[in-house]
């Protein structure tokens, strides 16, 4: 069969054209294909996202959840009942410089060896025991001194009790913190109060006895508040 050279070239250029055509044609489907692809692979990354972040929030709840259950569990079996401890030995130790009914041995009728023997088991330093031996009245001695030396154990016992409630106070409940705030502050005042009591004697002793007395009065009914509050703490 004779081609003659136009009808040869119209097939080559025929040719070439579909050619083009169907390349053209692949590129076309090819990015739509890509481009379906992407949003497919775009929604998919949105739903993982979602997923990821509701896992995330789920754990931290959970994290969050324990962590309170933790804390709740320190102040119940930790923090209150230690509060409650140094409360009590804090009241024990005021009561005891504020006993209207103590009773101090009579030195003056005891030997010096029973003196010493009983001075064996006394917080009194060797040197106010010296002194003590060597007064004239030593009953009177001893009760001046013993008294600063309870008064000094008082103080002490309060400040373990204060600076225990200042580091665990935002832990408790705001009803709790209120009373023993309140019960904090009248200790304070009482020791204030003594302390100017006895650097400025102007006062007698009627006026120390009206001083113990109005703070055992608002400390008492703190105490049966705080131990109320504490209870329903513990036991929630």
């Amino acid at each position: 069969m004779n081609i003659d050279t136009p009808t040869l070239m119209n097939w080559i250029t025929a040719a070439l054209i579909a050619t083009v055509f169907g390349a053209l044609s692949a590129l076309v489907a090819h990015y739509f294909q890509r481009q379906r692809d992407d949003v497919a692979w775009n929604r998919e990354k949105e739903k993982m996202q979602r997923q990821t972040n509701n896992d995330l929030e789920k754990l931290h709840e959970e994290i969050r959840q324990e962590l309170y259950k933790q804390r709740e569990l320190v102040v119940r079996s930790e923090i209150l009942p230690t509060l409650w401890k140094n409360l009590l030995n804090a009241i024990s130790k005021v009561s005891v410089v504020t006993s209207a009914y103590r009773r101090d041995p009579d030195l003056n009728i005891w030997t010096d060896e029973a003196i010493r023997d009983f001075l064996k088991n006394s917080p009194l330093s060797d040197t106010h025991k010296k002194q003590l031996l060597e007064a004239t009245d030593k009953t009177s001695f001893y009760r001046r001194t013993i008294y600063w030396y309870e008064l000094d154990d008082a103080r002490k016992d309060f400040g373990e009790f204060h600076n225990h409630w200042l580091y665990n106070k935002f832990y408790l409940g705001d009803e709790l913190r209120a009373r023993i705030s309140e019960i904090d502050k009248y200790f304070s005042d009482w020791f204030i109060a003594v302390g100017v009591h006895h650097d400025y004697p102007a006062g007698t002793q009627r006026d120390l006895n009206q001083i113990d007395r109005s703070f055992h009065e608002k400390a008492d009914l703190l105490m049966k508040e705080i131990e109320k509050l504490i209870q329903q703490d513990i036991n929630s």
